[in-house]
């Protein structure tokens, strides 16, 4: 196994003997073929947290951001912070093609994306943290 790319909560191998892409976040467990960790990683990149946030700010989860995951019983469910990270371990594993694209590119792209996210994030723990400071 080669370790291809990790977060804070995940790892990305590559096994040697087959080519089988095995993710490891928190407490989940993906094992894909190439092209499935390609097609996952895309479907994962095109999700905007803010929409589905809105849509499924009625259910009683903590979390909002629903993946399938091909069972109908089943299904990842995601916090912002968690997708962001999931796509960054995603996004920073070059394995979208061919061609070696430089790292740097990717992360430089990862975070164009993301940084209005990061930031509407910190600002509602802000608000959060303020809010629970003056209702003491």
């Amino acid at each position: 196994m080669t370790l291809i790319n990790k977060t804070k909560h995940g790892r990305i191998f590559k096994c040697s003997s087959c080519s089988a892409i095995h993710v490891e976040f928190k407490n989940i467990n993906f094992n894909l073929k190439p092209k499935q960790f390609r097609d996952f990683a895309d479907f994962i990149s095109d999700i905007n947290p803010e929409e589905y946030e809105e849509r499924n700010a009625h259910v009683p989860y903590q979390r909002k951001i629903f993946i399938p995951t091909g069972n109908q019983s089943i299904n990842i469910i995601l916090n912002k912070e968690e997708l962001v990270e999931l796509d960054l371990l995603f996004g920073l594993e070059l394995m979208h093609g061919e061609e070696d694209v430089p790292a740097t590119q990717v992360v430089q792209s990862s975070i164009s994306k993301y940084k209005s996210i990061i930031s509407s994030i910190h600002q509602n723990r802000i608000l959060l943290r303020y809010t629970q400071k003056n209702s003491l």
